[in-house]
């Protein structure tokens, strides 16, 4: 692992301070957390500390979640990121969640069938753009297929091909997602950085800044579609024939408004614009980082791409389609699916961190009122209490004796989060799209490797992992 030098570190610091230039710091925090326990603490300018490990995460953020809010930082305080509710605490954040949890299980995890259907019309874009026999970057053409199907829910609207691949060229490529988590993870950093401290390569941050600009402009650009669809679809809304999220969102500010006197609730903008940010989010990157993650592993592990296909074949010989709704009748197709959640650990740390309000218990230490904890998600994926051999793939560690997924096991590690900011949609819809879309693709295509395809796909490091772009080879079955 190429590390940077920091002339600036001095030996009588106590606290960790690499963590502040570290290319992978949540590989940084498991590697101290085997050495000094589960609490490691950090250098910055505040109480700062990285919280490892299944047992110690779950006791800070769920045996403890009354104790704790989100950071008191400048990025978390001003612009539009105040308006999702991953960044809200109390009752702002209870009430923004409970009307959000509404509309998914109303709109989408009751109607499952629906959605399924969607999700493969998303697999028949997506095969017939990669589907060529020739070497082929899967990033464009699974960003695009997703973005039509996200956008079709979304608003309602069916994308032209056309006009997914420009927009998801722009708003929900692998650069894109890479920028805005780079991004987000940076300022962080920088927020919690002492004033007399500074990086040793300029040019690096440079670029990192132009990067930013980058985002920052096509983030601009992609709100600007969402409110002109929210404008749209107030001129067109009828209560009586929800039509998308969107109409069903402007149905729960409207019956939310008339709950609550003006100065006790939540704004419009909250609700309709913030809670429809982090959907398209929910819905889009995180299906498009583990469908690019799990075609890797396909093209590269092909026994288990071979015994998937098998499983599948017999499923559809029986008259079933493979999707969330057969996930009992395919358990190898989604053992796979839960280990390649845990082995590329696509949710490396939480998105804002944490600060404890009051004096807080983690591993038998007290954490003062004001620290600043920053979770380590990608350490319960590296434990080998429960992992045996972490680093190699195999899908058969989440099956019990009969074949079946063990369910057991899939509580061992921390996919979607724990505690009060558990993923809002992560283990309900994200899960319906994954376990839909992964058999899908499975089932019709044949994934091989490239001269080029590595072996080990590096990710870039932020809260999710992004991975690098790479090519593939993929051919439908027959």
């Amino acid at each position: 692992m190429a590390q940077k030098s920091v002339s600036h570190i001095k030996k009588e610091y106590p606290k960790n301070a690499e963590w502040l230039i570290h290319d992978n710091p949540h590989i940084l925090f498991a590697e101290l957390a085997r050495k000094q326990g589960p609490v490691v603490p950090l250098f910055g300018k505040r109480k700062l500390f990285a919280i490892n490990g299944l047992e110690t995460i779950t006791e800070v953020l769920k045996e403890q979640a009354n104790k704790l809010r989100r950071p008191t930082l400048e990025p978390l305080q001003t612009g539009r990121t105040i308006k999702i509710v991953e960044a809200k605490d109390g009752r702002p954040h209870e009430e923004q969640r409970r009307l959000m949890l509404k509309i998914i299980n109303d709109f989408v995890m009751s109607r499952i069938p629906d959605i399924e259907t969607h999700v493969r019309r998303a697999a028949d874009f997506i095969i017939e753009e990669i589907a060529t026999g020739q070497p082929i970057d899967p990033d464009i053409p699974v960003g695009a297929g997703i973005l039509s199907y996200t956008y079709r829910m979304n608003f309602g609207e069916s994308l032209t091909k056309e006009a997914a691949i420009e927009m998801i060229s722009g708003i929900g490529s692998l650069s894109f997602s890479k920028n805005g988590n780079g991004m987000r993870f940076q300022f962080f950093r920088e927020e919690l950085m002492p004033s007399d401290w500074f990086y040793p390569s300029f040019e690096e941050f440079n670029v990192f800044k132009q990067n930013s600009g980058l985002f920052e402009r096509n983030m601009k650009a992609f709100m600007g579609k969402i409110e002109e669809q929210i404008i749209e679809h107030k001129r067109s809304f009828d209560s009586n024939h929800l039509r998308d999220i969107t109409d069903a969102l402007i149905k729960a500010n409207d019956e939310y408004k008339s709950e609550l006197p003006i100065d006790t609730r939540l704004d419009e903008e909250d609700i309709i614009l913030g809670s429809m940010v982090h959907l398209f989010g929910v819905t889009r990157g995180l299906l498009i980082v583990f469908t690019i993650h799990a075609l890797h592993y396909m093209a590269v592990y092909q026994e288990i791409q071979s015994t998937i296909q098998k499983e599948l074949d017999e499923a559809m010989a029986r008259g079933i389609q493979p999707g969330f709704s057969s996930r009992h009748e395919i358990p190898f197709t989604e053992a796979c699916l839960w280990e390649i959640l845990r082995h590329a650990s696509v949710a490396a740390l939480a998105s804002f961190g944490y600060e404890a309000r009051e004096d807080i218990m983690a591993a038998g230490r007290k954490l003062d009122k004001g620290a600043i904890l920053l979770i380590n998600y990608y350490s319960t994926t590296r434990d080998e209490r429960h992992w045996p051999d972490p680093e190699s793939f195999n899908p058969r560690r989440f099956l019990d004796a009969e074949g079946r997924v063990d369910r057991s096991r899939t509580d061992k590690f921390l996919p979607f989060g724990i505690g009060h900011h558990r993923c809002l949609g992560g283990p309900n819809w994200g899960y319906v799209n994954m376990m839909t879309l992964f058999p899908t693709l499975l089932a019709r295509c044949r994934f091989e490797r490239t001269l080029s395809t590595p072996d080990k796909l590096e990710q870039h490091p932020g809260p999710f992992l992004t991975p690098h772009n790479y090519e593939l080879i993929a051919t439908r079955r027959p």
